[in-house]
């Protein structure tokens, strides 16, 4: 457990800017069940909050006093402000729910496979870019997660590209349908959804727009049947419109 750590209110940086590491990063702890020694903390991160390889983690609580979250700009995670990965035992997210705003860094979510919801995300408005890949945000290899709602509160243009990928219950995308705009990734792609062998439906994104009209907006093949069946189910952004990229058919 993190016991003793209790009395912590709020943390600063611990570099200049431009070597910060994470405000907290919580990783590689077989046996680490709870984070409740942190419930003292009362504050905006100036930095991101890491969550990574806790086996018999099942909650976050002990993080529902933080307000708002940094960026990374040190180590592997440059430029995310949430990276929640490879949590085998947790559920949800629900403990995050007084994060909100605008996050300067990416927000990446991945192999975590009990996690069947995103809520506690929800009073996110945008995400921004990280500097490996160009994304802003990464739903990813999650095999229980049903819905992505607790994205709803996303709004407007997000700094870099969207990625939802693996999620083999996922069985639509109700939760994205507040982006307006992307711009790409680092490989051309805005929006990438691959891999959902339940997914039904591309319609809550289907009036996204890309930022640069050159750029690809990506909806790849390996999905469940996508409501156009004379098409493969693989589409990309053709001048405002989502097109099957081996036929030419629009999306319905």
């Amino acid at each position: 457990s993190l016991q003793g750590l209790e009395g912590i209110r709020s943390l600063g940086l611990s570099a200049p800017s431009e070597e910060q590491w994470a405000s907290i990063h919580i990783a590689n702890n077989p046996h680490l069940r709870t984070v409740e020694g942190l419930a003292g903390l009362q504050d905006d991160l100036p930095s991101a909050l890491v969550i990574w390889n806790n086996a018999k983690l099942s909650s976050l609580h002990g993080l529902e006093g933080i307000r708002s979250l940094g960026k990374m700009m040190k180590s592997k995670w440059v430029g995310y402000s949430l990276y929640i990965g490879g949590n085998d035992r947790l559920r949800n997210l629900t403990e995050l729910k007084g994060v909100h705003g605008d996050l300067p860094g990416s927000i990446t979510i991945e192999n975590n496979p009990s996690l069947r919801s995103l809520r506690g995300l929800e009073h996110v408005r945008s995400a921004g870019r990280n500097q490996m890949f160009g994304r802003s945000i990464k739903i990813c290899g999650n095999t229980e997660l049903q819905s992505l709602d607790g994205l709803a509160g996303l709004r407007g243009n997000q700094s870099g590209s969207v990625e939802v990928v693996g999620n083999d219950k996922l069985t639509n995308l109700k939760g994205l349908e507040g982006i307006e705009s992307l711009n790409a990734d680092f490989g051309g792609s805005g929006l990438v959804i691959m891999g959902n062998s339940m997914l039904q439906s591309l319609e809550p994104v289907s009036k996204i727009r890309l930022v640069d009209d050159e750029s690809l907006l990506i909806t790849s093949q390996y999905n469940a049947t996508i409501q156009a069946p004379r098409c493969p189910g693989g589409w990309f952004w053709q001048r405002g419109t989502l097109r099957c990229q081996f036929c030419g058919h629009n999306s319905v």
